[in-house]
């Protein structure tokens, strides 16, 4: 009886130890939620950094690139009928032709292009949509900056998908069939990013409007 006792409590002995050792090498939270909450903060701070970078990559890339439609002023089609006894030539119509003309293949070179901006448009849109999922609380100031971003890259979104419209237009007539859906997909995807832009602008402006409430009653 009395070995059975011994073993007995040399078994408890060796399951306390166990249970000892892993709570030891288990790390323990002593700030509960907080850390996760200041690890979301620095989760959205680096989406916030990385909104601005990649609007301002689409924003530079569309200038560049030249996927916008110039319209011509009053007084340079005044001049130019004065100086040159003729209209001006629409300065839209001239970006869509230097374009295309500077495209070995225009379906190849639109479908490319197109398929770039929404690249570029999906990574705005992916940061815009961390940063509103984030829990931890951002500055109304600088919320305001990341909505002003993403408008910004929807607007030169919105001007890229009427460029390539006019390209795709422009270059349709010489496009054999499979360039005709190259640009035609190119072109829907274009919209749909733009829709995915647009919602996360959405969402963006939701969330500066909650924290500019609540900087108000604080």
């Amino acid at each position: 009886m009395g070995e059975f006792l011994t073993k007995g409590r040399l078994a408890a002995a060796a399951f306390a130890a166990c249970l000892l050792a892993a709570c030891a090498s288990a790390p323990i939270d002593l700030a509960g939620n907080g850390s996760s909450v200041a690890d979301n903060g620095v989760v959205a701070v680096s989406a916030q950094e990385d909104l601005r970078t990649a609007s301002g990559a689409l924003r530079a890339n569309a200038a560049d690139s030249g996927w916008r439609l110039e319209e011509s002023s009053g007084l340079n089609s005044f001049v130019s009928r004065l100086v040159g006894g003729r209209a001006e030539t629409p300065a839209s119509s001239d970006a869509v032709s230097d374009y295309l003309r500077r495209a070995d293949d225009s379906a190849v070179k639109l479908a490319r292009d197109m398929s770039h901006a929404v690249v570029l448009s999906d990574e705005v849109a992916a940061a815009a949509r961390v940063i509103v999922s984030a829990r931890a609380p951002l500055s109304e100031s600088g919320l305001r900056r990341d909505l002003s971003e993403a408008e910004a890259a929807l607007t030169a979104m919105r001007r890229a998908r009427a460029f390539f419209q006019a390209a795709v237009t422009a270059a349709t007539p010489g496009l054999d069939p499979a360039g005709e859906e190259a640009v035609t997909v190119g072109l829907g995807d274009l919209d749909a990013a733009i829709e995915r832009l647009s919602r996360a602008s959405d969402a963006l402006a939701e969330r500066r409007w909650a924290a500019a409430e609540q900087q108000a009653v604080s």
